[in-house]
């Protein structure tokens, strides 16, 4: 340790005397230089706020950083409006909205807009609003935002839709009947107050909307929809008078109705002396405690944020935590706690505890030990540590916060602003800056046994009724007298303690200078393009395109004099950030190959490092798959008290399992990322962990596997299709038995032993001086230890080709949906057939979308597109229906496939223009974080040949393609006479399997391994 802090020291102290030598340089560089130029990031994000003559509240962004623009309306209407009578009604009209407007009347011209301008639109209808978003390229904004804000002046409701998209919401419903959230949610509904709005439906049905007409929609849009119930967001790179402008120009004509704000009874489940108890049957074989406790308004308390600070005490994970306790008795394998409902009128607080089989029969001494705990936290009171240190890792987070997309940030902010200040947004749903003794004491005097709610969810519990809905068996009963006393007098364990204070917080953190290589690629100059450099430098770079540069200076020094001197500092920041970073290697070794790459664009004191450990074992066997899962599994549970503190300190790290063997993640705060790189490494080797606490794990395991089986049918198509098209893979059933007969021995051993030879494929990216890092890698390798593993023993994953013709796959499911998927093989990766399917996609996701949702109302769960498995591309279509099977599905969507090839066939020359554009917009998009850089770092070090500037060619690919080459690969992937072509059948228990046409195929099977 004290030859990595005393390394800490000499990169601060080269760091701070570079400051002082740029510092004796004429001001005029000073002002240049590559620290100044990128720490200006932040500061070029402008906002305004606005309220029109209507009464519309606006939040405008302008941020030159993001790649497309976006907007979202956030509608202050929910579910908790549906009239009695038609219990989802809100939701329907969301679906209703995309379906055509006066101004545009064309059904699914909409999304196919956005399709086409590398964007999407979508919604959501919550409790207490409606949240309506897009994002779309630059240039496509104006026309975009045009065709939204048409949502809120006049929509269409067509009959004809009308009539149709009832299904599309039934279809919805319908693929969550199986889902145990959804279920539960329904029965804990059912103990609300029938008056109450909360007590509803909000997703409905076609029996609840059965008979809804353009009448009754437009009678609700009209009560609910108006200007001054309405908040939106907009984000984009253009300056904000631009912004305004449209918004003023599109939106101030949005009808004001002067509806008054609309509220509710707190009080949804009234006050009861007795224990109120709902026993579930699930789907899955989960084993569940549930406790729901009724709230006052918490939003009122945004600044103090009572319940995030509660739900963080009660849900800790460390030493001397609830959770801790409950483990150490063999009682639980998990807890989490928080906020659940949140609205302007009503909040509740949610615990959920992870049962063991000892916990689900002694559940009372659970519920005595979460109320003992939850009382002693009223009596102690939350300290003021606590808040300091959430106040302080919440400034911390926001400042140096990942990029979230465009359309997140729109849709976040409009939802926020129906709440909270437009003044203290968007920091104000972020932060907290009041410590409230006396409001945390008002919430923790609510959690009380006389106002909760508890559910028990496992198989085998005594039910009796059924819910209305989702059809789940559940029981209630309430226990007064003495079993319900003993709650109220419940106590802590004497192992409880109020989280110590965290020493890992980070009280400072530091940037470094990036240094590393950079390169003028062809991408560079698109970006800088894109953020408006003008004509004349751009003319000037071109001459510079494919130099490399050694670093950021010799970039600055080479473009300083193309520049004109107005404005160049901020053209010579966009060119550092549009440069192509050029990774560096910190080790190439028999035992490893690591890169480096520097933070360029983001500065922020964080770092990502992935770490591949290729073993001998790896999952060469199906025994040896779960012998690791179980030894990564049971590591991270040894580790997880030690390490939740580090991770509430904003540094965490992942150990897990894969066809090579042990993958191993650290991100976050980078300033001692590199000693616990150090202290995970040691520990690697062992697993500290009691018989009991295995035990558990295990069994979870098993139930694990067991319960996929019933998961969504588009899930579990996951599973088939690894079976089906990846090697190695095993079925549930193999690693079930496998499972069964492991023991902790075992694992300790496997443990043991795992690193005798290893090789190592890793990228660090980010806040982490080259040279320490360097050294903190080689120590930790070195204590690993290990001879290095050969290639002909590294363990790789390898891809089946779908042989010449069309095949099937099929399977009957115990869920109530069906599933169709067609995987058309279109072959190796080569940068030409891939920017011909990218072409193609653009068009075939809103073509088959409107056709198998929109027209044929075949099911809720439907995508067209692109898909790649290591390096073999192919097209996908799926369609996921709880109202057909999967032989009406395939005969859909076989009758789909020649309709699409001629209608791409007809496009005029102008449309094949848009999608290509799109290609190479979509193309042009950059990470949002230093985790997606170090994703693509590793994707491109390990699987692209290390091809840095594969983007380039990528794009002058796309560039260079006819609208005959993009024909000519469509016939070849899609068309009967030379297709390859995998359809995956699952069957949902309420439909018949049907007869195929196409031949079947199993998991292994020899035609599927022609080529890897």
């Amino acid at each position: 340790m004290l030859m990595l802090r005393v390394a800490m020291l000499r990169w601060i102290v080269l760091a701070f005397a570079a400051l002082l030598l740029g510092a004796c340089e004429p001001r005029s560089f000073v002002s240049e230089s590559v620290e100044r130029l990128l720490t200006s990031d932040e500061v070029s994000v402008r906002y305004r706020r606005l309220v029109l003559p209507n009464e519309l509240k606006v939040m405008l962004v302008s941020d030159p950083r993001v790649d497309l623009s976006a907007a979202a309306m956030a509608v202050g209407a929910g579910f908790q409006d549906d009239p009695a009578d038609r219990q989802g009604l809100a939701h329907f009209l969301e679906h209703m909205l995309f379906l055509g407007t006066e101004k545009y009347p064309e059904a699914g011209a909409y999304q196919r807009f956005m399709s086409d301008h590398s964007g999407f639109g979508n919604a959501y209808t919550s409790i207490d609003h409606t949240n309506y978003h897009f994002e779309v390229a630059h240039d496509a904004f104006e026309e975009g935002l045009d065709r939204f804000s048409q949502f809120f002046v006049a929509p269409l409701f067509n009959e004809e839709f009308t009539a149709r998209e009832v299904n599309a919401v039934d279809s919805e419903h319908s693929k969550n009947i199986d889902n145990d959230f959804w279920r539960a949610g329904a029965v804990l509904r059912t103990l609300y107050r029938p008056e109450h709005p909360l007590s509803r439906f909000g997703t409905g049905s076609l029996a609840t909307l059965k008979g809804v007409g353009r009448d009754e929609l437009m009678r609700f849009y009209r009560q609910h929809y108006s200007s001054n119930r309405m908040t939106l967001a907009l984000v984009s790179n253009r300056p904000l008078d631009e912004l305004e402008a449209l918004v003023r120009g599109r939106f101030g004509n949005v009808p004001n109705r002067h509806l008054a704000a609309r509220h509710v009874a707190q009080d949804y489940l009234p006050r009861a002396a007795a224990l109120r108890l709902l026993t579930i049957e699930p789907v899955k074989d989960v084993r569940m405690l549930g406790l729901e406790f009724p709230l006052p308004p918490a939003m009122a308390h945004y600044r103090a944020q009572p319940l995030r600070l509660i739900g963080g005490i009660l849900g800790h994970e460390g030493a001397g935590s609830l959770l801790s306790v409950l483990k150490e008795q063999g009682l639980a394998t998990g807890l989490s706690a928080g906020a659940g409902y949140e609205t302007a009128d009503f909040a509740s607080l949610h615990i959920v505890v992870q049962l063991t089989p000892e916990g689900l029969q002694d559940y009372r001494r659970v519920l005595r030990l979460t109320l003992g705990t939850i009382r002693a936290l009223r009596e102690a009171g939350i300290p003021r540590h606590l808040f300091e240190e959430q106040r302080v890792m919440a400034e911390l987070n926001y400042r140096y916060r990942d990029r979230m997309g465009s359309d997140a940030i729109a849709s976040t902010l409009s939802a926020a602003m129906q709440d909270l200040p437009l003044d203290d947004l968007p920091e104000g749903q972020y932060l907290l800056r009041d410590y409230e003794p006396g409001i945390y004491r008002e919430f923790l005097e609510a959690l009380t046994p006389d106002n909760m709610l508890v559910s028990l969810m496992a198989k085998g519990l005594a039910t009796g009724r059924t819910e209305t809905y989702y059809g789940t068996s559940y029981g209630y009963r309430e226990e007064r007298g003495p079993a319900f006393d003993e709650l109220a007098r419940a106590t802590a364990d004497v192992r409880w303690h109020v989280p110590a204070p965290n020493p890992y917080i980070p009280r400072h953190v530091r940037l470094g200078r990036p240094e590393g290589a950079l390169k003028l690629a062809r991408t560079s100059l698109l970006h800088l393009e894109r953020v408006g450099l003008g004509a004349q430098p751009l003319a000037a770079l071109q001459a510079m395109q494919g130099q490399t540069f050694a670093n950021g200076d010799a970039l600055l020094a080479a473009v300083r004099d193309v520049l004109p001197q107005a404005g160049r500092p901020e053209a010579m920041a966009q060119i550092l950030k549009s440069a192509l970073a050029l990774p560096r290697r910190l080790a190439d070794t028999e035992r490893a190959k690591i890169w480096y790459l520097p933070d360029w664009r983001f500065r922020k004191p964080k770092a990502e490092i992935s770490l591949k450990i290729y073993t001998d074992p790896a999952s060469d066997t199906a025994r040896h798959a779960m012998l690791g899962q179980m030894y990564t599994a049971a590591f991270e549970e040894a580790q997880n008290e030690r390490a939740y503190p580090v991770r509430e300190a904003g540094l965490g790290f992942a150990v897990s399992w894969g066809t090579s063997g042990v993958t191993v993640g650290f991100s976050g705060y980078s300033d001692r990322m590199l000693d616990l790189v150090g202290d995970v490494f040691a520990r690697l080797p062992s697993v500290e962990l009691s018989e009991q606490r295995f035990a558990a794990l295990k069994e979870q395991a098993l139930r694990g596997l067991q319960s996929e089986r019933f998961a969504e049918p588009y899930r579990q198509s996951r599973y088939y299709s690894r079976l089906l098209l990846e090697r190695p893979a095993y079925t549930r059933e193999e690693l079930e038995r496998e499972l069964s007969s492991i023991t902790l021995a075992e694992v300790r051993a496997f443990a043991a032993r795992l690193y005798q030879r290893i090789y190592v494929e890793g990228v660090v990216v980010g806040n982490l001086p080259p040279e320490l890092t360097r050294e903190a890698l080689a120590a930790a390798l070195n204590g690993l230890g290990g001879a290095p593993l050969p290639p002909g023993r590294r363990l790789r994953d390898a891809v089946n080709r779908v042989p010449s013709g069309d095949w099937y796959y099929g399977e009957q499911l115990p869920v109530g949906n069906s599933y169709v998927g067609m995987v058309f093989d279109a072959g190796p990766r080569d940068p030409q057939t891939r920017g011909a399917l990218l072409t193609i996609q653009r068009m075939l996701g809103s073509s088959f979308y409107n056709d198998m949702r929109t027209q044929q109302q075949l099911g809720y769960i439907v995508y067209g597109g692109m898909s790649e498995r290591q390096r073999i591309m192919s097209l996908i279509m799926i369609v996921q229906s709880g109202a057909y099977g999967p032989d009406v599905l395939q005969s859909r969507m076989d009758g789909f496939v020649p309709r699409f090839i001629q209608s791409y066939r007809d496009i005029p020359p102008e449309q094949f223009e848009t999608l290509r554009r799109a290609v190479v917009e979509a193309k042009l998009e950059r990470e949002k974080d230093i985790g997606e850089v170090a994703e693509r770092l590793y994707w491109t070090a390990f699987k692209h040949d290390e091809q840095w500037d594969y983007m380039s060619t990528d794009i002058e690919a796309v560039e260079r393609l006819t609208k005959a080459d993009t024909e000519r690969v469509l016939e070849r992937v899609l068309a009967p006479h030379s297709r390859r072509r995998l359809s995956i059948r699952l069957t949902g228990k309420e439909h018949a399997a049907g007869i195929s046409r196409d031949r079947a195929i199993l998991p292994g099977n020899p035609l599927l391994r022609e080529a890897s």
